[in-house]
């Protein structure tokens, strides 16, 4: 009786929801009817393969592409699965499948590579959405990434309901393959807004899970079980990570004994492998198995995760892992979970805390990847990302050092009393609005408060008892001022208060001797006090991106100039802004610009020309805006008053992005012969407003060129002219993909080479009325237009 009346209860609950998600809905149908808002949904639809730009009737509305690329491992083993899978996807029969197998055997690899494989076939779906979840997450993890896969406005203070409402709206008349990856409990498709699959909409889900039972509960019409390795596969996947040392004599039997104790599981395989690569002894392999052995009889009990995987991972990080790489690791875990963490910024911290020198970063986080213990992020040249069960290992062995409760939306931080043993500290990406003072906490090194924006006042009181604290980054939150008790904080070597609201430093930050990194950028209306500059005698890095615009150029005033950076002479990593001639010419005269990695100069009106000489080495990336008597950019070459001699050599090689925005008189002119090697590194170029442009053909010789953005530019008639030439080797575009083509009156073609451009994913046209017809483009490349009327 009393479980009919719970089913009888929860059909009720379901109904009542299921009502109520019905009324949100109609109401946000009402909303998109409106054209203020309709133009902020991401709509589109993609164009036939003859090359012709769509057309959009009355509104300039776009969609995202029908699939997206998404990095991932070499798949090993699952070939025959993920073709059975594909084929599956043709049944109608087939509308929900599961996935199942333990952590680590490869169940995400073989998602991903799923949506992979759509990518370079035919299908018969408008859109394919990956999402991953998590442990204990009510699904708004999902929520997010369908929302941002979507295109829509995601506002994460708004309810379940009220979302779900966004997407159903979205995925209306869509026929979709949604991909979910860690699901742990029965999700409620249309709680979420997803429709449910069915003959009608010709949508599918696929689905991975750790939990056979999830499986029946969603409903699965098809179960996938992912099975580990046979011994030939595992051994190959062992014996390629371990290289040559797995096959010397006296070692190959012992290196297959270990390779066989991984039990076909494809992370234990690679990880083991890689680190066992420059063990050359049978002795020490032979120690190596017996400690594998070990610890796999003494983790059958461990109850938090697969008694194998606990092992493996144990394994590698208390045996075989130098002290060096499990302190980098570790700081992957204090980022919310699959979160993409830029390289740059990781790096940053390990030197932040003086885990590392920061020549090491690049090469610390490529052995980390090797081992299987990060994979590549969003951007695989800039980002990273921890796997997941690596990130829950790391903290379960750190569970009495750290506290991470990033992502966890959390509106309240953790109680005092709980953190008195701790040494790291990460409340990433919440909505925490108030903080308390930290009593007791004479541990803690690592404080993470980022991403917290509604948090807009730090306690007086609040570093009063952290006297040992090394890195606090309170970026991207709504802190006005900084309490001048930071000057207890004698220890701190990192600082970033990027993308915050404070308009001035305090004199009594200069007591922070110790300071290494200080990183103020998107800071605009800072201002820095004459003379606090130069008292960080020991600082290397200095990031006053879009921040700090005021220079002083007269004496008398109180604002910090140009010549106090030169007195920080440990400085090697500038980010700086500059809005005056004569503070930028000052600047030029110094020893400065071989330190600075990122500059905007913009606002000099008075000024006539800007070189970006071979003096500016490690220049990652540069923006040049609204200096309208600018009428010539020289990008390359010696200083100015240096005659560049034909055939002279030259590179910036760091530059990374090239952001020009109304130069309206600017001509670019390259120093001595432009080839590949100048600016071997040169990702994005964006222009707008650039009227004396006539073409940008000179990308042709740019090797790693991804995107190609042109904006209001009056005098462009091509992208790439077919009268010009360049020496050495064209690249062809082969690393292209993405081109943003807008307001360009004169444009009637995009180029008439035939070029073969296999990465190009997105190309999108609007408001270029001369243009009639693209070039051949691969058929999978999206294409977004508009006609005029």
């Amino acid at each position: 009786m009393r479980k009919l009346f719970y089913r009888i209860r929860t059909n009720i609950c379901v109904k009542s929801v299921r009502r109520r998600l019905a009324f949100f809905r109609s109401f946000v149908m009402h909303l998109v009817e409106r054209p203020e808002f309709s133009s902020t949904m991401n709509y589109g639809r993609k164009t036939e393969s003859d090359g012709q730009v769509s057309s959009q009737h009355g509104q300039n509305k776009t969609r995202p592409p029908t699939v997206v690329h998404i990095p991932v491992g070499r798949p090993f083993g699952v070939s025959q699965m993920l073709h059975d899978l594909s084929n599956h996807l043709s049944d109608p029969e087939m509308r929900i499948i599961g996935i199942t197998g333990p952590g680590g055997i490869g169940k995400t690899t073989l998602l991903k590579s799923l949506n992979n494989k759509l990518c370079a076939e035919k299908h018969n779906f408008d859109i394919v959405i990956f999402a991953s979840g998590s442990y204990n997450d009510c699904g708004r993890s999902l929520q997010v990434a369908i929302s941002q896969r979507l295109g829509l406005p995601w506002r994460g203070t708004g309810s379940k309901m009220t979302r779900a409402a966004r997407i159903s709206v979205a995925l209306e008349n869509k026929s979709f393959l949604l991909l979910l990856d860690e699901i742990w409990n029965k999700i409620e498709l249309e709680e979420l807004g997803i429709p449910h699959p069915n003959a009608k909409n010709k949508s599918k889900v696929v689905f991975a899970t750790r939990l056979g039972e999830v499986c029946n509960k969603m409903g699965a019409h098809k179960v996938f079980e992912v099975e580990s390795l046979e011994p030939p596969d595992a051994w190959n996947l062992f014996e390629r990570n371990a290289t040559e040392s797995s096959c010397q004599a006296g070692v190959i039997s012992v290196a297959r004994d270990l390779a066989c104790e991984c039990e076909g599981l494809p992370l234990g395989l690679v990880t083991v492998g890689h680190a066992m690569a420059n063990t050359t002894t049978e002795d020490k392999w032979s120690e190596s198995l017996k400690a594998f052995r070990r610890l796999k009889e003494g983790a059958k009990g461990n109850q938090g995760m697969d008694h194998l995987l606990f092992s493996v991972l144990k394994f590698i990080f208390e045996k075989l892992m130098r002290q060096e790489l499990r302190d980098c690791l570790s700081y992957g875990a204090l980022y919310p979970k699959n979160h993409s963490i830029r390289k740059e910024e990781l790096i940053c911290y390990w030197v932040g805390e003086g885990l590392v020198n920061g020549s090491r970063g690049e090469s610390l986080i490529h052995e980390l990847k090797k081992m299987g213990l990060f994979k590549d992020g969003d951007d695989q040249e800039l980002e990273v990302v921890m796997h997941d069960l690596v990130r829950d290992f790391v903290l379960q062995m750190k569970r009495d050092e750290f506290i991470v409760k990033a992502g966890d939306e959390l509106t309240w931080p953790p109680s005092s009393q709980s953190l008195q043993a701790v040494e790291k500290l990460s409340l990433m990406s919440n909505d925490i609005t108030e903080l308390e003072s930290l009593p007791g906490c004479t541990k803690l090194r690592t404080l993470i408060l980022r991403s917290n924006s509604r948090l807009s006042k730090l306690p007086d009181d609040l570093f009063e008892a952290t006297p040992n604290l090394r890195l606090l980054d309170l970026s991207h939150t709504g802190i006005t001022e900084i309490p001048r008790e930071f000057s207890n904080l004698s220890q701190l070597q990192h600082l970033d208060l990027s993308f915050t609201r404070i308009k001035s430093l305090p004199l009594e930050i200069r007591k922070l001797r110790n300071l290494l990194h200080f990183i103020l950028e998107g800071t605009s209306s800072l201002l820095i006090p004459q003379g606090l500059l130069s008292e960080f005698t020991k600082m290397v890095l200095l990031n006053i991106f879009d921040s700090f615009p005021d220079w002083a150029i007269k004496d008398g005033e109180n604002t910090a100039k140009v010549e106090e950076l030169e007195l920080m002479q440990q400085l090697s990593d500038l980010g700086i802004t500059i809005t005056s001639t004569s503070a930028w010419e000052k600047f030029a005269t110094t020893n400065l610009p071989s330190s600075v990695t990122r500059m905007l100069l913009s606002y000099c009106e008075d000024m006539k020309s800007v070189h970006l000489s071979s003096k500016l080495e490690k220049l990652r990336e540069v923006c040049i805006s609204d200096c309208p008597f600018v009428e010539k950019l020289k990008i390359g070459g010696a200083d100015d008053g240096i005659e560049d001699i034909e055939g002279t050599n030259w590179e910036l090689t760091q530059l990374e992005t090239l952001r020009l925005k109304a130069l309206y008189r600017a001509k670019i002119v390259f120093a001595g012969v432009l080839s590949p090697n100048c600016l071997p590194r040169l990702r994005q170029v964006d222009i707008s407003f650039c009227h004396e442009l006539k073409d940008v053909t000179w990308v042709l010789q740019l090797q790693c060129i991804e995107l190609v953005k042109l904006d209001t530019c009056k005098k462009i008639e091509q992208v790439i002219s077919g009268d010009q030439s360049f020496s050495g080797s064209i690249n062809y575009l082969h690393r292209l993909r993405s081109v943003e083509l807008r307001s360009l009156p004169k444009l009637t073609s995009l180029w008439d080479h035939s070029f073969s451009i296999p990465s190009l994913e997105y190309v999108k046209v609007s408001q270029c009325p001369q243009l009639r017809m693209l070039p051949q483009i691969r058929v999978e490349t999206i294409i977004y237009g508009e006609k005029e009327f």
